[in-house]
C-alpha cells in the first residue's frame, strides 16, 4: 500500500497530473517513470526524495504522507 500523496495534493492544488521538466526531474534525482509510479501510487518515494518533491509541488512534506497507513 502506497502512503504518498503526491496525486492528492496536485488535485487539491487543481493541477491533476502535472509533468515535471527534464531539468526538475533531473534536480529530484530521478526520471519520468519513476514520477509516473509515485503518481500512480505503484510505488513510493524514498524519503530522501521529500525535500524536493514537496518543492516542486510548492507544499509540505507532511502533506505528501498519509498519516497512518491500515495494517
Amino acid at each position: 500500500m502506497c502512503i504518498n500523496k503526491i496525486s492528492e495534493v496536485l488535485e487539491e492544488k487543481g493541477i491533476g497530473n502535472i509533468r515535471p521538466t527534464d531539468a526538475q526531474l533531473e534536480a529530484m534525482g530521478i526520471t519520468i517513470h519513476i514520477w509516473n509510479k509515485w503518481y500512480r501510487k505503484t510505488a513510493d518515494p524514498e524519503i530522501q526524495h521529500l525535500p524536493a518533491i514537496a518543492d516542486f509541488l510548492n507544499c509540505t512534506i507532511d502533506e505528501l504522507v498519509r498519516k497512518s497507513v491500515a495494517a
